[in-house]
């Protein structure tokens, strides 16, 4: 059988005391025909911007299509002003008859091991997430003319808004474990993101589909990452901020 793993991360808030986990409103759609279109508006005739395909992971900003009229409003992704230095959102409507929220699907067990390490399993499937203390002389520093980070090994950091504060955390190590395979995702894969909180972590499953949800980091540092993997291979990454 075959697994597809994909890796949702939304980053707001770092404590590791244990409180109400977070449910974060992203979703997927199942079609026949392996895609929905984005509209302009909430309309069928409104213009097509964009295209949902099965399993692609989208946040819904309506908060679980609470919109009127069966529409919801969805953010799909980015594009990056490389001159501003600034995500521009993708964003438009979604009818919602063949989207799935992942809070809503079978989800994988948890076991907190301690405050840098979570496991999430079932009979077949082992994940490992590790996280540690950020090094900064490890690192490669970019700063503009106001001392605002602006690069960390030439990746946009996240999580942290400008600012390098003191213990700041990262994810180390994501590892999957399948029919005794392991998959270690690659260290360039995991740069410059930052504040993992342990409490606010679940994970859903969609068929031989796996859906890893995090929260971390606050305020002006909040963002939202999802990796899709396939066949142990990262075939896309999904960051978005959700304000």
């Amino acid at each position: 059988m075959k697994y597809v793993l994909i890796v949702a991360i939304l980053l707001f808030g770092f404590n590791f005391k244990i409180k109400a986990q977070y449910k974060a409103p992203f979703a997927i759609i199942q079609d026949k025909d392996g895609y929905v279109n984005v509209r302009q508006n909430p309309s069928i005739k409104s213009p097509i911007i964009g295209k949902i395909y099965n399993n692609q992971v989208f946040e819904d900003l309506s908060q679980f299509g609470s919109n009127s009229n069966n529409w919801i409003y969805i953010s799909y992704g980015n594009n990056y002003d490389k001159k501003t230095q600034k995500f521009e959102e993708k964003s438009g409507y979604l009818y919602i008859d063949r989207i799935l929220f992942l809070q809503k699907l079978p989800q994988l067990k948890r076991k907190i091991i301690d405050k840098n390490n979570v496991e999430f399993f079932d009979n077949e499937v082992h994940l490992k997430l590790n996280f540690g203390t950020f090094d900064v002389k490890s690192h490669r520093i970019t700063k503009d003319n106001n001392d605002i980070v602006i690069n960390i090994d030439n990746e946009t950091p996240w999580g942290i808004d400008g600012i390098l504060p003191e213990n700041l955390t990262e994810i180390k190590s994501i590892k999957l474990i399948y029919k005794n395979k392991e998959f270690l995702f690659p260290r360039k894969s995991l740069l410059g993101l930052f504040q993992p909180n342990i409490d606010n972590m679940y994970v859903s499953m969609n068929n031989d589909t796996f859906f890893i949800v995090m929260s971390n980091s606050d305020a002006g540092g909040a963002y939202n990452i999802v990796w899709t993997v396939y066949k142990e291979t990262i075939i896309n990454r999904f960051i978005n901020r959700d304000f």
